[in-house]
């Protein structure tokens, strides 16, 4: 599988799981294209990136048990200075310096 095909798997379900909207796992895997096995492994990969993942029996879904979203985005630190440490969540955002590009700035807000 391509690294492309893989995010976009990734931000699909990220987008289910935010929504509320994955349904059991043989549903999830059949809005994924993907085997029931594979949707756990996407789970736990979301989770292994410090995404708050959990199973929620009251919905059947899976659901986000804090606020947050994957956010997939190249940060240049050819300016000098700290940048942002990657991570997917507000809650985990890291230092970074004042001498970031516009661009820069967006994607670390995105994060």
């Amino acid at each position: 599988m391509t690294a492309i095909k893989y995010i976009n798997r990734l931000k699909y379900l990220d987008y289910l799981v935010r929504t509320r909207s994955t349904g059991k796992p043989e549903i999830l895997a059949n809005k994924m294209g993907v085997s029931v096995r594979s949707t756990y492994d996407y789970i736990n990969d979301l989770k292994e990136l410090g995404a708050p993942v959990r199973w929620s029996v009251h919905e059947e879904s899976y659901v986000y048990y804090e606020e947050g979203k994957l956010e997939i985005c190249f940060l240049s630190d050819t300016y000098g200075g700290f940048m942002i440490i990657h991570t997917l969540y507000p809650e985990k955002k890291l230092i970074f310096s004042e001498n970031l590009t516009p661009l820069q700035r967006y994607c670390s807000e995105a994060i």
